[in-house]
């Protein structure tokens, strides 16, 4: 696969379709361009079946006819948490950009702290060392929702 990465989005199409054949979809799904970008930097490791595996898997889950690049970033996290043998020698976070690790440090510390405390925001936020209303507007920027477990919490 490492070979073939400028025919990414080429690959990434029929694995669409046939996504599409496989689940019943009504329309073929597409990547946005921000999708398309996060997949084209990741050292695919495998060969095409790990990414047609991996296309279809966001098709699955996808809750439109565009694939996010949230979601794709998403599952792409969570994919590599489920297979740390090829997380180790993956895309590092700085492969994303500094926006991005940013974000995804601070929805990881606010998850722990909530978690840690119960969900409840008073206790989290002093163990981050923040007033509670940085805590809660830091939840609404990230996208936690306060009724939402931590651990469920979606980037």
């Amino acid at each position: 696969m490492r070979e073939r990465l400028e025919d990414l989005e080429e690959l990434t199409t029929v694995s669409l379709q046939r996504a599409k054949q496989r689940l019943g979809l009504d329309a073929t799904p597409v990547l946005d361009i921000g999708s398309i970008k996060i997949l084209s930097n990741w050292q695919w490791p495998g060969n095409i079946r790990e990414l047609h595996g991996f296309v279809e898997r966001l098709a699955a889950r996808t809750l439109g006819r565009v694939i996010p690049h949230s979601l794709c970033r998403s599952e792409l996290e969570l994919w590599m948490r489920e297979r740390p043998d090829v997380a180790k020698s993956k895309m590092a976070l700085s492969d994303l950009g500094l926006k991005t690790d940013v974000r995804r440090y601070e929805i990881s510390r606010i998850r722990q702290a909530l978690e840690m405390h119960g969900g409840v925001k008073t206790a989290a936020a002093r163990s981050l060392c923040i007033p509670e209303a940085t805590l809660r507007s830091r939840m609404k920027a990230l996208g936690i929702e306060s009724g939402t477990p931590a651990r469920r919490a979606g980037i």
